[in-house]
């Protein structure tokens, strides 16, 4: 199975083709505990079923004898980029966060992923037609670093996977083989780097590292976030020590054993200006069956403070190997105007002229093949669910050889900014998700038939966002 490149890499970060509406009506947005109100929004410029060009306030509606009822949205994460991505839509209403939750008075819930456990542990509790939720029942399949490696490995197994291959093209080292280089095969399984659970897979990882002596690898609590407990080992002995420490302060506490993952460290990652960077592309899924799965435009690269060196494995050394913000904030090196990032349009602009726009369409295309299979290992244990949508966070690491490596994917990727781009950036995001997960004329009884609409058609085309269908072809 090749996998069909949605867009050349040279489009990403492009400018969009939508044409700003000149009207600069104020909307106001009402809620049970405050009013906002927001000046001078213009609405998309494609104008869908059921939905105005202009958003109107709700008083101005009801004059006119409109009968659609409100949209009803509820957060319990205080965030910026999603009051604005909603008062970009008109007749948003927010509800007290004090409110029950298992209401039927709100329409769209953004939660964080604790609530979701509560949503759907009541037996009695069941979600409306009009109620949507930004989480699948179980998204920690993909996202728990352990349960995300162990799936994808089960998919990996199955005879019609074990193959699975995509085209690129590996880099030359000089630029007049660049029309000459022929064409890789890259396969799926080279893409995620070997991990093991600890303690379970204890023994194998032994085993593993004794064939590879010296070898690094980077150790990581299953569910933690911000790079908070990583760390890197080159001896069997830091490994063992490290486990008898934590098992005496779990006993302790009177805690479960800890569990964590040790992965095959990338020691060839691609540096730019001596320093390590990794991807944070943003993907949103709709439907795990059928696999429904888009990627954004907007994504961007994270890039350490200091310069890369491979053997300095301490501890006060590990900032110049993880490019988390929350770690980078403490570096003097810290730039706090861009914040050590570059738009994936950037990226582009350097990768091909580098390398060429063969290289850098094949790495593009290599990226979107790791996204895709990675969706398609959690199809046999995801509940899908009509009421779920999810928008993942996920970290791609690129080696000196252009092949991605799938380092990890996130529940709930940050919606902080850091800086005006980052704001700008998470904004646009957050509104074209907006724009595909919502029938033209939600909540209206009559969007009922938008659910399976939205399965079977790339909505993406006739709105104009940000977002591509991920798709292969056989």
């Amino acid at each position: 199975m090749r996998h069909k490149a949605a867009q050349s890499w040279s489009e990403y970060g492009g400018a969009r083709h939508t044409e700003a509406n000149g009207s600069s009506k104020t909307a106001q947005v009402m809620s049970t505990k405050k009013t906002f109100t927001t000046s001078s929004v213009a609405a998309p410029a494609v104008a869908t079923a059921g939905a105005t060009s202009t958003p109107l306030s709700l008083l101005e509606d009801r004059a006119k004898g409109d009968d659609t009822p409100p949209l009803r949205y509820r957060t319990d994460l205080d965030k910026h980029v999603i009051h604005f991505a909603f008062q970009r839509f008109p007749h948003s209403i927010e509800i007290l966060e004090d409110e029950d939750v298992m209401s039927e008075d709100w329409h769209f819930f953004w939660m964080n992923v604790g609530r979701v456990r509560s949503i759907f542990s009541t037996a009695e509790y069941r979600l409306t037609d009009t109620q949507i939720i930004n989480h699948f029942p179980n998204h920690y399949e993909l996202t728990r670093k352990d349960l995300m490696y162990k799936n994808i490995k089960k998919y990996i197994r199955d005879p019609n996977n074990a193959q699975l291959m995509v085209r690129y093209t590996p880099p030359c080292r000089a630029p007049y083989e660049w029309s000459e280089k022929p064409s890789g095969w890259l396969r799926f399984v080279d893409c995620v780097p070997v991990t093991y659970n600890i303690p379970n897979d204890f023994q194998m990882f032994t085993q593993e590292f004794r064939r590879q002596p010296c070898s690094t690898w980077i150790v990581k609590p299953t569910s933690r976030s911000q790079g908070r407990g990583i760390f890197l080992i080159n001896r069997i002995t830091q490994l063992k020590r490290w486990i008898k420490e934590r098992k005496e302060a779990d006993e302790a506490e009177g805690l479960p054993a800890s569990t964590f993952v040790v992965s095959k460290y990338v020691a060839n990652p691609l540096l730019i200006g001596g320093k390590k960077f990794d991807l944070r592309l943003y993907v949103l899924v709709t439907s795990f069956k059928p696999l429904v799965a888009y990627l954004h435009e907007q994504g961007f690269a994270r890039f350490c403070a200091t310069p890369y060196v491979a053997n300095a494995l301490k501890d006060d050394n590990l900032c110049s190997h993880l490019t988390n913000v929350a770690l980078q904030k403490g570096e003097d090196a810290y730039n706090e105007v861009h914040g050590g990032k570059w738009s994936l349009a950037n990226l582009c602009l350097f990768v091909q002229g580098r390398y060429g726009a063969v290289c850098a369409d094949g790495l593009m295309r290599s990226i979107e093949f790791t996204i895709y299979h990675s969706l398609r290992a959690m199809e046999s244990v995801m509940f899908n669910d009509r009421h779920c949508f999810e928008l993942y966070g996920y970290d791609i690491l690129i080696d000196d050889c252009l092949r991605p490596h799938l380092i990890e994917v996130n529940s709930s990727p940050s919606l902080s900014t850091t800086t005006l781009s980052d704001r700008l950036l998470k904004e646009e995001v957050l509104a074209d998700v907006l724009s595909i997960i919502f029938p033209p004329s939600f909540p209206s009884p009559c969007a009922m038939s938008y659910w399976e609409y939205r399965l079977r058609t790339d909505l993406t085309t006739a709105l104009q966002t940000g977002f591509h269908l991920l798709q292969v072809e056989a």
